[in-house]
């Protein structure tokens, strides 16, 4: 879970708007498969019903 995660660096953006602090998480190989896991299946239901409107 995000709160439990440590960090191994931060990056920090800076835009005329703004500053973004990007924290980049400590992970294990298993974990960071099973997060990009996740985010696949995300993506696909989210682009899935346009990418069938495209089809027809």
């Amino acid at each position: 879970m995000k709160q439990e995660d440590t960090y191994k660096e931060v990056r920090v953006i800076e835009f005329p708007q703004g500053t973004a602090r990007v924290h980049i998480p400590d992970l294990t190989n298993e974990e960071r498969e099973r997060r990009m896991k996740r985010i696949a299946q995300s993506a696909a239901l989210l682009l899935y019903p346009e990418l069938k409107k495209t089809k027809n």
